[in-house]
């Protein structure tokens, strides 16, 4: 996890990975360490491509610019990886994006117009 500040009864690293594997319903999370982005270049590099990811759903949403420098990073991002769209989850034998819905909330595919 990027140097993410808590109060000191938090508990991050073993709250996150109860909830992961709760989540999940399996042993996915072994450990969670915190660190500074900036000290780990694996880190900036995990960093990027989620963003690139989370981008393109704030895109969908109307709340991004197509035209802005973040989503032509976002673009190049997923042109690179192969990926047309992460919108309803993408994988490919090196990567992967799966989409997971809320626990009891109501689950809308991006792509289908709600209005």
């Amino acid at each position: 996890a990027d140097n993410y500040s808590t109060p000191d009864e938090i508990l991050f690293e073993e709250t996150l990975k109860a909830a992961v594997n709760r989540r999940l319903r399996r042993l996915a999370v072994t450990s969670v360490c915190r660190m500074d982005s900036r000290s780990s270049d694996g880190l900036q590099a995990v960093d990027m491509l989620t963003s690139a990811v989370a981008f393109e759903f704030r895109q969908n949403a109307g709340l991004a610019s197509a035209t802005s420098p973040k989503a032509r990073l976002a673009a190049y991002a997923r042109t690179a990886l192969g990926a047309d769209s992460c919108l309803s989850g993408w994988r490919s034998p090196q990567h992967s994006v799966a989409i997971y819905a809320a626990h009891n909330a109501p689950t809308v595919k991006p792509d289908v117009d709600t209005r």
